[in-house]
């Protein structure tokens, strides 16, 4: 059999450091979009790059700074909205200049959610969370597509479309990966956190024991931390 022609080259890459290859890429080569809303968040997607590329030349009338970078087979660049602005419309302003200058067949919204936690589905702060088509809902529910009714029902006005036919089919190939081996998450943190150690101490998990849930309905007295939290009102 002949010899994979990368499989034999050795690493140079030193400890510690993302491979950051020329820039040998145009922007033809890029065909999936990540959009974070925050700088921490933007800092967790360009720590787990397989390789990080150098940067290219801007199209006129884009206002995004970018990152560029591999992760498995996949070329993806990487925006955030701009500093101290949320909502929406900047979220598509982001979008719109990122699918004009590269031919993005597949883009991601990436970002930190909230813990929703029930008996049924325990997502807490931490977790990772890929939705998936369900019923009448595309994946994801947009919050405004909807209104409050009486004896506080809410009754949703209009729905999302669901994620194209090749990501769905990936998730689905992920579900039964996971389902043989487990998933691979702590692997992929470990590598993140040995590449970027400045990172360990605010995107280290602190540990399960340390995650504490409330009840919905209780009225957390403010702070930084639950130190001062009535421990009765833990579920």
């Amino acid at each position: 059999m002949g010899r994979h022609p990368h499989r034999d080259r050795p690493n140079t890459t030193p400890r510690g450091a993302c491979a950051l290859s020329a820039s040998t890429h145009r922007h033809e080569s890029y065909s999936v979009g990540i959009i974070c809303a925050l700088d921490i968040e933007k800092a967790a997607v360009e720590a787990v790059l397989n390789e990080e590329h150098g940067g290219l030349g801007k199209i006129a009338g884009d206002d995004n700074v970018y990152t560029f970078g591999r992760i498995a087979v996949h070329n993806v660049v990487i925006a955030c909205l701009p500093a101290g602005v949320m909502g929406t419309v900047p979220a598509t302003a982001v979008a719109k200049d990122m699918m004009r200058s590269f031919p993005v067949k597949a883009g991601f919204m990436v970002g930190i959610c909230g813990g929703v936690w029930s008996k049924k589905t325990d997502v807490r702060l931490g977790d990772v969370i890929v939705s998936q088509p369900d019923g009448m809902h595309g994946g994801v529910v947009q919050w405004d597509f909807g209104k409050m009714e009486k004896d506080g029902i809410f009754r949703r006005t209009g729905t999302l479309n669901k994620p194209p036919r090749p990501l769905l089919n990936a998730v689905q190939s992920l579900k039964s990966r996971h389902q043989r081996r487990g998933n691979e998450l702590h692997a992929h943190l470990d590598e993140m956190l040995s590449k970027n150690p400045f990172m360990a101490e605010k995107y280290g998990h602190q540990g399960r024991e340390h995650d504490r849930l409330f009840e919905a309905s209780y009225s957390h007295p403010g702070g930084d931390t639950c130190d001062d939290c009535k421990h009765s009102r833990l579920v």
